[in-house]
């Protein structure tokens, strides 16, 4: 079985579960080969951590691809996260670009930006500006309601939507580029749910779920690579792989609720990940 090879363009931290700390071993353990692209180094991430210390990639990230352009080390997809600067979305814009004349068959980004109303404090607004260019260049996107409502340009409201609300929402994310589009942590009328719309198979989706009493750092981050390995890998519609990866994250916090972990140190899923690789054994 031919094993794909996933460009990781994301932050790496050294302490708390998030960005590549999640997302490489997830796809890994769903048989994909994860290539990491850092952007930024953090001994932490941001959330329930001070004086965190981050350090710029930007040139180590240019000086990457230029390596990989010249010894012809291609690409099956590419997942971003955390970009630090504009600079870096212009260099992921211009890889995509690149890898897509050779083998590039599935950029996902996570337009990571900030939750519930209010942006990370790493995040400026001319990097939220800059994502809204980034999207036209993916075939999916994986964002939050509050990242939604910013690349819309819309203003952030904490009133439930609607099913009707909900599905022109995705729509017009989808005009701004991506074929296919997941919202997730969107409050509707009967909860919370995870969209999902795909342009090209015409379906669409609400998928609910139980909330539970506490929000981890990195699950967006969890899902997404789950989201994507299982898409790339193993040939799952969106609402298949939509549905996978919310009831890994899900299982995921329930775990840690558990466990009484500490939020700022995320979830624990170390030890689920045969659940992924068992997956990917039966597809």
């Amino acid at each position: 079985m031919e094993t794909m090879r996933v460009g990781v363009m994301a932050a790496v931290v050294g302490y708390g579960r998030s960005a590549m700390a999640v997302s490489v071993p997830a796809l890994a353990a769903l048989g994909c080969q994860p290539c990491a692209m850092p952007t930024a180094v953090l001994s932490s991430h941001p959330g329930g951590f001070k004086l965190f210390q981050m350090q710029d990639m930007t040139e180590q990230l240019e000086r990457q691809i230029i390596h990989y352009d010249r010894e012809h080390i291609d690409m099956d997809a590419l997942m971003t996260g955390y970009l630090y600067n504009p600079r870096q979305q212009e260099l992921a814009i211009n890889f995509i670009v690149s890898q897509r004349r050779r083998s590039l068959r599935l950029v996902l980004i996570d337009p990571v930006m900030g939750d519930n109303g209010t942006p990370y404090t790493i995040v400026t607004p001319e990097l939220m500006q800059g994502m809204r260019e980034l999207v036209h260049y993916a075939d999916m996107i994986t964002p939050n309601l509050s990242e939604a409502c910013w690349l819309l340009e819309r203003p952030y409201d904490t009133r439930a939507l609607t099913r009707t609300d909900a599905m022109d929402m995705v729509r017009a994310l989808s005009a701004l580029g991506p074929r296919q589009v997941v919202v997730t942590s969107a409050r509707i009328e009967s909860g919370w749910a995870n969209l999902y719309y795909d342009a090209d198979r015409h379906e669409q989706g609400v998928l609910a779920y139980e909330a539970l009493e506490r929000q981890y750092p990195g699950t967006g981050d969890l899902f997404a690579a789950v989201l994507m390995g299982s898409v790339l890998g193993r040939g799952m519609t969106i609402e298949q792989a939509v549905r996978r990866a919310g009831g890994f994250v899900y299982r995921a916090v329930k775990r840690t609720i558990a466990a009484d972990t500490p939020t700022r140190e995320g979830v624990l899923f170390e030890g689920m990940l045969g659940e992924l690789t068992g997956a990917a054994r039966e597809c």
